[in-house]
């Protein structure tokens, strides 16, 4: 299961909450592992290597992004087309 995550993270520029193209990559592989570049999120405010440090985190940091209306912490940067559902296909979250 590690491994899997490991790969789908590799070269992704997406937040790992939220599925926005932050532009470049907010953890960068050193092997073994993979070390936070401590980027925030223009969409939901996450620093890569803080909210997003484990799977148990992430969750609970996108249920709450998502329980408060998916507030953007960058406004002037939502497209004005945004959809929240659609931009979290990018990481593999669907939400019906």
């Amino acid at each position: 299961m590690e491994t899997e995550i490991k790969e789908k993270i590799e070269g992704s520029f997406y937040c790992r909450i939220c599925g926005y193209d932050m532009g470049e990559e907010p953890w960068e592989v050193g092997f073994p592992d993979y070390y936070p570049n401590c980027f925030i999120c223009a969409c939901c405010g996450a620093e890569s290597g803080y909210q997003d440090y484990t799977f148990e985190s992430t969750l609970e940091y996108r249920y709450e992004w998502i329980a408060k209306g998916c507030p953007w912490f960058e406004p002037r940067e939502r497209p004005t087309d945004w959809d929240y559902r659609e931009q979290l296909k990018n990481i593999g979250v669907y939400i019906g």
